[in-house]
């Protein structure tokens, strides 16, 4: 996902991304992958953790041609997240 429009789309937005290295499966990495739902532990394997709710990760497993399943997914999940901060402060 090492494209400009990723780039660009977590950049205005003020995604942090992260990568966790499964070269060697060190057991921290399988665990985690484990407590995200990820019971064979298939690669690639993606977690969004969406600010206000980090304890409940939206999960994305298989192979990925371009950044717009993501960037959708983002925007899907910023638009529910605005729409909850509107609908706590009425």
């Amino acid at each position: 996902m090492n494209v400009q429009a990723m780039k660009d789309f977590v950049e205005d937005h003020g995604v942090v991304m992260m990568k966790a290295d499964n070269t060697n499966y060190p057991p921290d990495i399988q665990e985690l992958l484990l407590k995200l739902g990820n019971k064979t532990r298939q690669l690639p394997f993606y977690a969004i953790f969406p600010a206000g709710r980090a304890n409940k990760p939206v999960v994305m497993f298989g192979l990925y041609t371009g950044p717009g399943a993501f960037i959708d997914k983002l925007k899907e999940l910023d638009a529910a997240s605005n729409a909850m901060a509107v609908s706590a402060s009425k």
